[in-house]
């Protein structure tokens, strides 16, 4: 009985041989609102990059402060020191990614830009 049915199964396309004989592929709402949400986010997050490249070199764009880094410093100190009483994580997440950081380690003598508490 099993077997009567296995020649109709296999003869039926499916939907990646239907693919592949060239459908395009569909984008429901929720996959087009997924889209716009990730570029949304995207055009947030490169938002002070924006910011510190339009402006000339050696200056210092608005609403940033430009700090030297002395013995002892560190990324936590200075993001405490530019945003009391807060949460300094996300406030070092904006100094790596505003001066190009990879890690954490700093130089003394190294010159960063601050956003301003």
């Amino acid at each position: 009985m099993a077997l009567a049915y296995a020649p109709a199964l296999a003869a039926r396309p499916c939907r990646a041989d239907q693919r592949a004989a060239g459908t395009s592929l569909r984008l429901t709402r929720r996959g087009r609102l997924a889209l716009l949400l990730l570029v949304a986010v995207a055009i947030l997050a490169l938002a002070p990059w924006r910011a510190i490249a339009s402006t000339p070199p050696g200056t210092v764009p608005t609403g940033w402060v430009s700090v030297t880094v002395a013995s002892g410093d560190t990324l936590w100190s200075l993001a405490e020191a530019a945003h009391p009483g807060q949460d300094p994580r996300p406030a070092i997440a904006e100094i790596r990614s505003a001066n190009g950081l990879e890690s954490s380690t700093l130089q003394p003598g190294q010159v960063l830009l601050i956003p301003a508490g």
